[in-house]
């Protein structure tokens, strides 16, 4: 009867230990000097740093086949890192036009001007097809 209570309590505190890892696994950040991030309401991050190889960060939350916010706009030569924050399940991200595609995130430089669409590229349902938004891009 003693082995069997120590027994029951192992597996209950490998599931809240498990549980914890599970629930917590992915959220670190890293945070480096290099620049300050401004977060504005809708969704897009601005890396406020006098640094050429600064990154300006937009996050974009994906859930129920669209993204919000839908359009996005940069600058010509700007860098950008576009985050999927997946409110219901894995998403990810396609810009054809300019060769990129990621699931939790994409980075490039934005080379040329104009209006690009972007899509879900990892499937994630029936609306999968309709996943999609505008990159503009000026110069």
């Amino acid at each position: 009867m003693k082995n069997l209570t120590i027994v029951i309590l192992a597996v209950i505190l490998i599931g809240v230990v498990g549980g914890f890892l599970y629930l917590n696994y992915g959220n670190s950040t890293n945070i480096s000097g290099q620049a300050v991030k401004t977060v504005t309401s809708n969704g897009i991050t601005t890396a406020n740093s006098n640094n050429a190889n600064s990154v300006r960060e937009i996050t974009l939350d994906a859930k129920k086949f669209e993204y919000t916010p839908s359009t996005i706009t940069i600058k010509k030569g700007e860098k950008v890192r576009i985050t999927i924050n997946n409110l219901d399940t894995t998403h990810g991200i396609k810009i054809p036009d300019l060769g990129v595609s990621g699931i939790d995130y994409v980075e490039f430089t934005a080379d040329k001007a104009g209006t690009f669409n972007f899509y879900c590229n990892n499937y994630c349902g029936q609306g999968h097809p309709d996943m999609s938004g505008v990159l503009v891009v000026t110069e």
